[in-house]
């Protein structure tokens, strides 16, 4: 309810809860509310800024919730957004979406790490005459894979080959015959190579006086390619993608177990072994700095163990707490070793995996899916980045986390920073930088109270005519309503006395309102002409009538004349007609007889 915040007292107590509390800076208050405002009818009132007289919401009211700032991508990264920049408030989570692109499978760089132990030897053994076939068998995984997407552009396997036995430390082991790892061949793309150090590896196998054994912190110098004292490196290539296969019968030592030998020093994991001989100066890795140094350096364990040895449950764990990688059983069956060898290989190149790099404030709740299985190259995948800043973890309320997840087996990544500091701000107790002025406003300049008549909270003000104190009647309209001053108010009298009206209802016959000018009653209208009398009209009307009658005789004469000339000249061509038929001679003949030939055929 809206009363949960008010139990806190102040900025830093009504921010860092997972209450939908804000903090009102002007009445200094915690109030429930959202990034908008108070809410349940809660009012915060503002600040006045002083430069312009003008009301803000500055310093006013503060509400932070978890959501995303900013994010940006990065031209060639896996990984999008590749950075991010959040605001986190206490207990409320943030989901930050992160989309992945599933690469073509990389050319493999395959490193053998052998327990040297004596107990291995068949199972070395058998990995030496099988070496031809894993190295054409994986090369052809590699080749269909990117084949299956019209990429013919090759990229062989390398192997590599390395051993390790136990600290040499006495009762573990003794030294020179017990080393933390030796590396017998660096990654070469020749069986020949890889089957010449194994036999070398056949010929010093040492006998172990005790399990567990020490294949972690072997594998950690293998990963940072740092041997100790031994010459031989690893090599790994830039832009492969790097397996290290664990092959053992026994299972691992700790930190802790180093006590035993006397060794109480932590290891730092930095990939150097400590101590004369090396690796007598500290103890054995933590598996989760293990695990962090593997991601580190782009490695994929793979855990080769013997099935009869009893440790499979060991490994089994081992690889479910690392979150990645994998481990297959080991027999002595050549067909058995070579496709336990692909699965495991194939199973690791299946897997997007992201996991936790860097996360200095532990502010990564989870990452979900925790992997996706048998994506095809060049698709997406999305993976969701849960973060949270624990109500618990005061101690890092308002500091600056960092949080980096990482595509396993690959240098891409995500960086995420998260911020979580606030600025309490408004009139709040002990807050020095802002007070309330004589209105009760935070940081105000009493001017937002002050009366017309520049008397703070007076309550007067100036009325719609612009007068101070005023009751409007000093500009009224003929309707008696009041006309702000300075606006175009047209409800005003007319010259006629007409409210609102426009003079037209007192114009005389001249146009100008009020003159009393009217047309007389004359045939002719004059404005302002004498009246016409009764016979005068009568006179004039006579007059008019003669006159129109004189011009229709005079018409009429006209045409009278016209209608003889026209008849005298018909006349005149009928004689001459009846002229030129008497002067025919056969006219007398033609009246007299009707048998005339030529009267039959129309003659004249």
């Amino acid at each position: 309810t809206g009363n949960e915040c008010a139990q806190f007292t102040n900025c830093t107590q009504c921010l860092y809860n997972n209450l939908d509390c804000g903090w009102c800076g002007s009445k200094g208050k915690c109030m429930s509310g959202n990034i908008t405002g108070p809410g349940y009818g809660g009012v915060c009132d503002f600040k006045i800024n002083t430069e312009n007289n003008t009301i803000t919401t500055e310093n006013a009211w503060e509400f932070t919730y978890s959501h995303i700032i900013h994010q940006n991508n990065i031209d060639g990264n896996k990984l999008s957004p590749a950075n991010v920049t959040v605001f986190l408030r206490p207990g409320k989570p943030l989901a930050v979406p992160v989309r992945l692109r599933i690469p073509i499978i990389p050319p493999i760089d395959f490193f053998f790490l052998l327990d040297a132990s004596i107990s291995m030897k068949p199972y070395i053994s058998l990995i030496q005459t099988l070496m031809p076939k894993i190295s054409d068998e994986l090369n052809e995984v590699v080749r269909l894979a990117r084949e299956a997407v019209n990429d013919s552009t090759p990229a062989t396997v390398f192997f590599g080959m390395g051993s390790y036995i136990e600290k040499p430390v006495s009762p573990f082991a003794c030294y020179p015959e017990a080393y933390i790892l030796k590396v017998h061949t660096g990654l070469v793309n020749s069986s020949a190579v890889m089957i010449a150090a194994l036999s070398e590896l056949l010929s010093r196998l040492a006998i172990n006086y005790e399990h567990p054994e020490n294949p972690l912190e072997a594998a950690l110098l293998a990963a940072y390619d740092n041997s100790g004292n031994y010459t031989k490196r690893i090599n790994w290539r830039p832009g492969s993608f790097h397996i290290i296969m664990m092959c053992t019968d026994a299972s691992a030592h700790v930190a802790g177990d180093g006590k035993t030998l006397g060794i109480f020093k932590p290891n730092n994991h930095d990939g150097i072994p400590d101590g004369d001989p090396p690796g007598s100066g500290e103890d054995y890795p933590k598996p989760e700095e293990f695990k962090k140094k593997l991601i580190d350096n782009n490695i994929n364990p793979l855990f080769g163990v013997i099935e009869t040895s009893g440790v499979l449950g060991f490994y089994s764990d081992l690889s479910s707490k690392l979150g990645f990688g994998s481990w297959v059983p080991i027999t002595n069956n050549s067909d058995q070793v070579v496709q336990a060898i692909l699965n495991g290989t194939q199973e690791v190149l299946n897997k997007a995996i992201l996991l936790k790099q860097l996360d200095l404030l532990n502010r990564l709740e989870s990452i979900v899916p925790p992997e996706v299985i048998g994506a095809k190259p060049n698709s997406y995948v999305n993976f969701t980045l849960n973060m949270l800043l624990s109500l618990t973890d005061t101690s890092n309320f308002g500091s600056q986390g960092v949080t980096v997840v990482r595509y396993v087996g690959f240098s891409d990544t995500v960086t995420v920073t998260s911020l979580t500091a606030i600025e309490c701000v408004g009139c709040a107790i002990n807050n020095p930088k802002y007070q309330r002025d004589q209105c009760d406003v935070c940081g105000g300049n009493d001017t937002i109270c002050l009366g017309c008549d520049g008397v703070i909270n007076s309550g007067i003000l100036f009325d719609t005519c612009g007068v101070c104190g005023g009751s409007n009647d000093t500009c009224l309209d003929c309707h008696s309503r009041p006309v702000a001053p300075g606006t175009n108010g047209t409800d005003v009298y007319d010259l006629c006395g007409v409210c609102g009206g426009d003079n037209s209802t007192c114009l005389g016959c001249d146009n100008i309102p009020n003159s009393g000018l009217e047309f007389n009653n004359c045939p002719t209208p004059v404005c302002g002409g004498p009246p016409c009398s009764d016979l005068t009209t009568t006179v004039a009307v006579l007059a008019s009538i003669a006159v129109v009658g004189l011009v229709f005789a005079i018409v009429a004469v006209i045409m009278l004349v016209s209608a003889g000339a026209a008849m005298m000249v018909a006349d005149d061509e009928l004689i001459e007609k009846e002229a030129n038929l008497h002067d025919n001679p056969l006219y007398e003949e033609a009246k007299r007889k009707f048998d005339n030939p030529l009267y039959g055929a129309g003659g004249n």
